[in-house]
């Protein structure tokens, strides 16, 4: 598949249907991300699906990933990584979370209500690039 393979042939379907299992959590968008995003995926590469939602606000990371996994049964090999909207927008303004701004540089997305939209414009504006030992420097 990292051969130059689609990376996300045949599962978008599955990814909607997370989509919908997950939409009572206050769901603003869902992108995929990771080497199935930039195409240079294994045969049996997880899919990291990074989850915008509302229903995260307060909740520990382990508990959101959990209610994630909890409703999806769609058998896709996902990996959550859930973020509420302010979490996100806090990655453009000096909390920068590399797991977030590398779903804003290069994701795919599956579902957006326009918050993504809105959050990539802010991204593009900000110009912000990696530094020599990988981190990202914005500004």
């Amino acid at each position: 598949m990292g051969e130059g393979g689609d990376c996300l042939e045949g599962l978008r379907g599955g990814l909607e249907r997370l989509a919908r299992s997950i939409s009572d959590l206050g769901l603003h968008s869902l992108v995929v991300f990771g080497s199935r995003a930039r195409g240079d995926c294994l045969r049996d590469s997880d899919i990291d699906v990074l989850v915008v939602a509302e229903g995260f606000e307060g909740r520990p990371f382990y508990e959101r990933e959990y209610l994630v996994l909890e409703r999806y049964r769609g058998g896709l090999p996902v990996e959550p990584w859930c973020y509420t909207p302010k979490e996100v927008l806090d990655a453009l303004e000096g909390r920068p979370r590399l797991d977030v701004l590398d779903a804003l540089e290069y994701g795919v997305v599956i579902v957006d209500d326009g918050f993504w939209e809105r959050a990539r414009r802010l991204y593009n504006a900000r110009r912000p690039r990696r530094t020599p030992y990988g981190g990202v420097a914005l500004g």
